[in-house]
């Protein structure tokens, strides 16, 4: 390691490479413990306190729900060919039990919105006004 820049990792005690610390998001500053023990410390931090990183995450969405429904829609936009193909296959790997709840489910939002739309009736010529479902701005 000469002539590299290093650094002594404050948890295991090893001498690594600058490379080998992350950089701090608050102070642009490299981190004291390298990515091994850090990885480690999240690791363990995460398995124990999995409800209060729930309730942060949470309550994050609950007060970011418009920023996140339009990146949401945004990425959709931009990547209609991934979202089709996952479609497809989800579609494809759907079990008999989850195809009936879907089908019951789609059943019970026409039934709910029937007067929102206009059919056409057998044997009518026409154009069919109805809102577009699923349409965004």
């Amino acid at each position: 390691m000469q002539g590299e820049a290093t650094r002594i990792c404050r948890v295991c005690g090893e001498e690594k490479p600058l490379d080998e610390f992350r950089i701090r998001g608050d102070s642009g500053r490299r981190r004291t413990e390298c990515k091994n023990c850090l990885s480690k410390y999240l690791k363990k931090y995460r398995s124990n306190n999995k409800q209060r990183i729930s309730d942060l995450n949470r309550r994050w969405r609950n007060e970011h729900k418009d920023e996140l429904s339009e990146y949401q829609l945004n990425w959709q936009r931009n990547n209609r060919e991934k979202c089709r193909a996952y479609n497809k296959k989800s579609i494809q790997n759907m079990t008999e039990e989850r195809k009936a709840k879907a089908n019951l489910r789609s059943k019970k939002y026409c039934e709910a919105r029937k007067d929102d739309f206009n059919y056409i009736k057998k044997g009518e010529l026409g154009v069919v006004n109805r809102p577009s479902v699923g349409a965004r701005k």
